[in-house]
């Protein structure tokens, strides 16, 4: 006897995850899943996206398999879907005299930001992903995330001494480079 191979793709993965979900309660805030394959876990999370229209949020359980889960994730992506944010921990908390990592406050900023201007301007709802220890720190309120963001654009005229003073004003010190 031959057994016929079955082609298995993200779509049908998705499809038959939603067939699933169709089942569960609409009022349902929260799954949980036994232990699965990093990769499993990355389809089951598109799953959901496809079939809930609102911001999702996956914790890992730590940085090596939020690593893991951020590149599966952006890997499988579907080409029409909301972007996945990262959301890091912080290597060390910051303080006045270890400043924070640049690049991780920049993905934490960038979270902040796309969830403030989708409360403002509803878009696709993102994918969040992130791991415990990113969720324990304090962040900024929405208002005062937006009370401290300046947006400059190309072409546009700034009063070179206002934005140093707004940037003092945020923490920022005028260093020699």
């Amino acid at each position: 006897t031959t057994v016929a191979a079955r082609k298995i793709t993200l779509g049908s993965v998705v499809d038959r995850i939603g067939a699933l979900l169709d089942g569960l309660p609409a009022n349902r805030t929260s799954l949980s899943t036994p232990a699965l394959p990093a990769a499993a876990e990355a389809a089951l999370l598109w799953a959901l996206r496809s079939h809930f229209d609102r911001p999702l949020v996956w914790i890992c359980d730590g940085q090596e398999s939020l690593e893991t889960m951020h590149q599966d994730l952006l890997g499988m992506a579907p080409a029409t879907i909301a972007p996945v944010l990262y959301l890091p921990p912080w290597s060390t908390i910051p303080t006045p005299s270890d400043p924070p990592d640049v690049e991780i406050a920049g993905h934490r900023l960038n979270v902040l930001a796309t969830l403030d201007a989708n409360r403002a301007s509803p878009g696709p709802a993102p994918v969040i992903v992130t791991c415990i220890q990113a969720l324990l720190p304090r962040t900024l309120h929405p208002e005062s995330l937006r009370a401290r963001t300046r947006f400059l654009a190309c072409g546009t005229e700034v009063d070179p001494t206002t934005l140093v003073e707004a940037l003092a004003a945020d923490g920022y010190e005028l260093g020699h480079v």
